[in-house]
């Protein structure tokens, strides 16, 4: 019973064909690889891009900094009891 499933199995292997590739396919690969080569970006939008984004980010450390500092003086004023502080909810 195995043998005959296992001759079955064999049978329907030796049915499969090669299967042929449309004549096409080789050219619509190419083109793919050329269309991809040329959607990249340019060198000056690049350098552009990376000159904005590091003012961005000198920007936004320059108001992180800012705020740092100020915090630090209104404690020491505050500490030092030079600014009264009109804080009700204390």
């Amino acid at each position: 019973m195995k043998n005959e499933k296992l001759i079955n199995h064999l049978e329907l292997l030796k049915q499969i064909q090669q299967v042929d590739a449309p004549a096409f396919l080789m050219t619509r690969i190419q083109e793919r690889i050329v269309k991809s080569k040329s959607n990249k970006f340019s060198p000056q939008l690049t350098w552009v891009l990376s000159i904005f984004l590091l003012a961005v980010i000198a920007f936004d450390a320059s108001l992180v900094a800012r705020a740092r500092f100020n915090a630090k003086d209104n404690n020491l004023i505050q500490e030092m009891n030079l600014m009264p502080e009109n804080s009700l909810y204390k």
